[in-house]
């Protein structure tokens, strides 16, 4: 089950140019953003949500991911780590919520 669409979907020319040299497909990516399974972030099933967030806003990013599907508004992000020619790298997945959903996948140093 997904938690949210991902809408309009880009991926950048560097996340690109990794995820083919390293040999995932950028929608293993996808899904795993779109069920929940946030990477370094954590699982949406793990997620603490404050009873008033907004005089109590969450702090860590699983919780604002969490927050942010619930109220259908802001920014959902992953951070996957890969390994590169013996080298961990970091893949984000982005997906802005708001009246559209538009997602990239990209390095963060391409931020």
């Amino acid at each position: 089950m997904t938690l949210f669409i991902t809408g309009q979907t880009a991926i950048t020319p560097g996340a690109l140019d990794l995820l083919n040299r390293v040999n995932i497909n950028p929608f293993t990516l996808l899904e795993r953003h779109m069920k929940g399974d946030f990477g370094n972030v954590g699982h949406y099933k793990d997620a603490i949500i404050p009873d008033n967030p907004e005089e109590n806003p969450p702090e860590d990013g699983l919780s604002v991911n969490a927050l942010v599907i619930k109220q259908k508004q802001g920014h959902v992000l992953s951070q996957y780590k890969v390994e590169d020619c013996g080298e961990t790298v970091e893949v984000w997945v982005s997906t802005h919520i708001y009246d559209f959903h538009q997602t990239t996948i990209y390095l963060p140093e391409e931020d």
